[in-house]
């Protein structure tokens, strides 16, 4: 009898000693111990199948470097359009030789591109909507084939003419 107890203990203390060493090389630092001890095999599958914990370490240097060209764009610096580099509002020239009024030009005409593909795109949508529109009328029966046709041919013809 106190054979079997024995066992009981050692079985015990080494799943105790597996399941806390488990945990430790996850990452957490919690004393697993008594689980593995009481609850042996079963602790082990429960800690085997924990994630392991991810650690995010930040850098103050890059923190502080981001701060910094943040504080830089707040105060009137500008950002070159070419190499993106941040600059003070009294540098006129940036390090890669654009100057301050080069680089806004060339932002002003990124900016002026991306709103006339935006207005085409959405001029597109709403040619596609009323094409699909005179198809639901086609299909029930309140347009002919040839009415649709011709429809479809104007609006894709004026389409094409606003770009």
């Amino acid at each position: 009898m106190i054979f079997i107890i024995i066992i009981y203990i050692i079985q015990g203390v080494i799943f105790g000693f597996a399941v806390d060493s488990v945990i430790t090389n996850k990452g957490y630092n919690d004393n697993w111990f008594w689980l593995g001890f009481f609850f042996g095999f079963f602790a082990l599958i429960v800690a085997l199948s924990k994630p392991e914990v991810t650690h995010v370490h930040y850098s103050e240097s890059l923190l502080l470097q981001k701060a910094q060209k943040e504080h830089i764009l707040d105060t009137g610096g500008w950002k070159c359009c070419f190499c993106h580099s941040i600059n003070a509002f009294n540098v006129t020239s940036c390090s890669c030789g654009m100057s301050k009024d080069e680089s806004e030009r060339r932002m002003r005409e990124k900016q002026q591109a991306a709103a006339s593909s935006d207005a085409f795109a959405q001029s597109e949508a709403e040619t596609i909507e009323l094409i699909g529109q005179y198809k639901k009328l086609l299909d029930s029966g309140a347009l002919t084939q040839q009415e649709f046709d011709a429809k479809k041919q104007a609006l894709l013809s004026s389409a094409t003419h606003r770009s």
